[in-house]
Order: C-alpha cells, then structure tokens, then sequence
C-alpha cells in the first residue's frame, strides 16, 4: 500500500499545475490524521503497556505519526509506566526526535516546486510541521511564489521559535528584498546549522544593505566551516568603497591574530586617515604576511 501511495504522490508531481487541487486536498488530509493521532495521545500511551504485541505496536507507530506534541506524554510514560511502556515511549521519542514524516516531507517538495496562492495555507502548515531541517520545500515553495501572502505566510515563519526555521524564513525574506522580523545581527548568536548559515550567507550577498556588513564580517571571523566561510567573504568582497567595510576591516586588523589577517587590506577601499595608516604599517611589518 505504501508503495502504491508513494508511486501516487510522484504521478501527481509530473502532473504539473492541474495536479494542485489534489495535492492541497492530500496536505488537509494528512494533517487532519495527525491532528486525529494528537487527540488520541493519552489512550495511545496506555496502549504502550497492553499485553497485545499487536496494540503495542500499533500505538507506537502512531504516536511517531503524532510528532513532537505526543512527547510529554511519552516522556512521563519513561517515568511512570511498565517496562514495556517505557521501551515504547523511549523508542517512540527517538523516532520522533530524529525521524521525519515521508508523506508531509513528499507533499511539500511537490506543492513547492508550483505553488500558486491558494497553495499558501498548505505549504506554511507544512512549514510549521515538518522537522526545520526538512522543512525548506515549503519555505522554497513561499519564497518562489513571492506573493504578498506568501511573504507574510514568510514573515510568521520568520519569527518561529525554531532557530532553524526562523532562519530559513529569514533568508528567504532577504532573497525577495524583505525586511525579515528581528535583529540581523542576531544571525550570530544563534547561529543555526552550517547549511542554514551557507544560506543566510547567500541571501546577505543579495540584500546590498550597510547592515549586513558587521553581520557578514563577525559571521567570517566567527565561522569554522570553509566553505560557508569563503560565502561571507564574498559577500565582503562585493560592496566595493564601502566605509563600513573599512571600519569592520581596521577592527579585525587590529585584534585578529596574523594568519587570520590575509586578505583584509583588500577591504580597506574607503580611504580615510586610519585605514592610509593601517596599510602603510602593513607594509613596513616584515612578519606581515
């Protein structure tokens, strides 16, 4: 049967536009399945201790379905249930913790690969439920649609309490000339996941504001992966007689230890007093390299 879904599912992916209408019906079915699970969860978990092999496994395999809102009922089944109660629960929060939901997973790279507006309601719902690392079809899906209800379906899921979904919301904000919700400069305290970073990195290249540039030189001193690194050095590297780039640069001339400093003297293209300073002490330090 899984099979026969998921070759479904695929057909209407090929099928292009006119395939929409049963995608979006798909999305409002299997979120009414989940949302059918979650109201189930307390029997459900008693159902953890049943005698019946068969009812065990079926409560768990429908608590995964149920996601992260069956988690504190399967956390105090740990505590407080019988041993195979709690080998249940415990298997069920790590399916939770580290699975994800293939159907929703399927649904949101088709609907976002041509959404249209009526598509909105579905890929933020998708958004919001899938895991953030899995989520991005659908934020792709907003972002390439770029209407104004895509951009403020964008602007919720920007200010979302998952630092990577938060994120990827923002990024895709910054890509379509958005003011996304929050600080830019909070980017460096809460510093998501390296392919997440890579896409901020990308999408500060294309914003062309003053104020990525603190944002995109503390990101590259900060950075550790190289080629995320490199990414924030281009986007220094593209704002040409910028003098907040010089200012950024003189900064982490100064405190920047020598083998971190190549390239910076490049950066120091708005001349003033100082950074004429800096390059002519660069240049008479023999140990500069």
């Amino acid at each position: 049967k899984q099979a026969v879904v998921e070759g479904a599912q695929r057909e209407l992916l090929i099928a292009g536009p006119d395939a929409l209408p049963h995608l979006r019906k798909a999305v409002e079915e299997e979120l009414a399945r989940i949302a059918a699970l979650v109201s189930r969860i307390p029997d459900l978990v008693h159902d953890l201790g049943s005698e019946e092999a068969a009812t065990r496994e079926e409560a768990e395999k429908a608590l995964v379905d149920a996601g992260p809102a069956a988690l504190p009922a399967l956390r105090e089944a740990t505590a407080k249930g019988s041993a195979e109660a709690k080998a249940g629960a415990q298997r069920a929060i790590r399916l939770i913790r580290s699975g994800k939901n293939p159907t929703l997973q399927r649904l949101a790279e088709a609907i976002g690969a041509q959404p249209d507006d009526a598509s909105v309601p579905d890929l933020l719902a998708l958004a919001t439920r899938l895991p953030a690392a899995d989520s991005s079809p659908a934020i792709d899906g907003l972002w390439r649609l770029a209407t104004p209800a895509a951009k403020a379906a964008l602007q919720a899921l920007a200010a979302d309490a998952d630092v990577g979904r938060r994120w990827a919301a923002r990024a895709a904000l910054l890509d379509l000339g958005e003011t996304p919700p929050g600080r830019l400069e909070d980017f460096l305290t809460e510093w998501p996941p390296a392919p997440l970073r890579m896409r901020v990195a990308d999408a500060l290249g294309l914003a062309e504001m003053q104020e990525v540039v603190p944002v995109a030189m503390a990101a590259w001193e900060k950075e550790e992966d190289d080629k995320v690194r490199q990414q924030f050095w281009s986007v220094l590297s593209a704002f040409a007689d910028s003098e907040a780039l010089t200012t950024c640069a003189l900064r982490a001339l100064a405190t920047l230890p020598a083998e971190k400093r190549l390239g910076l003297p490049g950066l120091l293209r708005f001349r003033t007093p100082d950074s004429e300073k800096a390059l002519r002490t660069l240049i008479s330090d023999p140990d500069e390299p």
